[in-house]
């Protein structure tokens, strides 16, 4: 997505008129004024190393607000706005001088901290619950913050899932190690009521989705669970494995390299656990507004497949409720495309500043 015909549709897209961002521009709504849109001087970007380029993307968004970029990059991540910078600078060396990047621990900022953000016109937080609280803390009340914190993926399906759906809610799964806010971490499995059989189509659901992570996760190994993991991934198969009669379920390799959790009652608790899912068994698409407040503000995306027209209307519907920002076939939960609009908001309009000429 880091193409020039990417980055100028996200412009044109926002915006409507690129040139708003280089001179005043009539407005076409108000005949006799004029407008124009600038991003601050600078801008102070805390990033996370959770998802491999997310990085990059928020230094473009920077950079196409006409804004200088400073970066604090992440522990996890600490060379890739680096790499870009310097690619960067063998095509336009003067673009690549806007952007700076450091590290410093974040139980000890220093000077540096509080310089940059005494310096920047915006700051923007990437990252979970607890440092997107720590940044909120530290930053100056007359200095905007824009936040993109902890989120989660759910996918929605019917029993007549297909082997390809669900090889690609697979891929959706080991895409980051459930570590992306997109990432598929609760499973709703609706039964079709009218079927007599739906409990045992419903198991050989079960069956194909554990397959599918187990084929998925041999083909494509992820980063081995640390122990705090290993301990928190084999106490919740315990919990399901002896749930009792509430059609408890734990299925998984050995290795730990994937598990999937059944239960067949609806539930939303769920862990941010490497290649982990949490599965619900319920009748209809309605069950899961009892869930509203639980959901409503932390879902990024709801993947879909297997669905009759009238469930994938409700879910369709229940995602507007939860605010979620993407709903799409399973498959595609961990691939946004370039201009999605993370946690609901467009990319360039938050950084914008306005000026009306009257």
């Amino acid at each position: 997505g880091w193409t020039a015909r990417c980055l100028a549709s996200i412009v044109t897209s926002e915006l409507g008129d690129p040139a708003l961002l280089d001179a005043p521009q009539d407005d076409p709504e108000h005949p006799g004024r004029r407008r124009q849109a600038v991003g601050p001087p600078a801008l102070l970007l805390i990033l996370a190393g959770n998802v491999p380029g997310i990085a990059v993307t928020a230094v473009l968004r920077g950079l196409l607000a006409r804004s200088a970029v400073l970066c604090k990059v992440s522990r996890d991540e600490p060379d890739l706005v680096g790499l870009f910078a310097r690619a960067l600078a063998e095509e336009d060396p003067a673009l690549a001088d806007t952007i700076a990047a450091t590290w410093w621990p974040a139980e000890n900022p220093g000077p540096a901290a509080s310089t940059w953000t005494k310096h920047c016109g915006k700051v923007i937080v990437y990252g979970g619950a607890e440092a997107v609280r720590g940044i909120r803390k530290a930053t100056p009340p007359e200095i905007p913050l824009i936040e993109y914190g902890p989120r989660l993926g759910i996918a929605c399906l019917g029993e007549s899932v297909s082997d390809e759906e669900l090889a690609g809610l697979a891929a959706d799964v080991c895409a980051y190690d459930q570590a992306g806010c997109v990432s598929p971490r609760l499973v709703y499995l609706l039964s079709d009521s009218r079927n007599e059989a739906s409990e045992p189509a419903s198991a050989r659901v079960i069956e194909r989705l554990a397959e599918a992570l187990g084929t998925k996760s041999a083909a494509s190994p992820g980063v081995p669970p640390s122990d705090s993991e290993a301990v928190a991934i084999r106490a919740a198969r315990a919990r399901f494995q002896f749930a009792g009669d509430d059609g408890g379920l734990a299925l998984g390799a050995d290795d730990l390299s994937w598990t999937l959790l059944y239960r067949s009652t609806v539930g939303s608790h769920s862990e941010s656990l490497p290649r982990t899912l949490w599965v619900y068994g319920i009748s209809e698409a309605d069950d899961l507004r009892g869930l509203g407040e639980v959901f409503e503000g932390r879902v990024q995306a709801v993947g879909v497949a297997g669905l009759r027209q009238a469930d994938r209307h409700a879910i369709e519907a229940l995602a507007v409720e939860w605010s979620a920002s993407r709903v799409v076939p399973v498959g595609e939960m961990a691939w946004p495309p370039f201009d999605w609009r993370h946690d609901g908001h467009m990319q360039l309009m938050p950084l914008l500043n306005w000026t009306d000429f009257e």
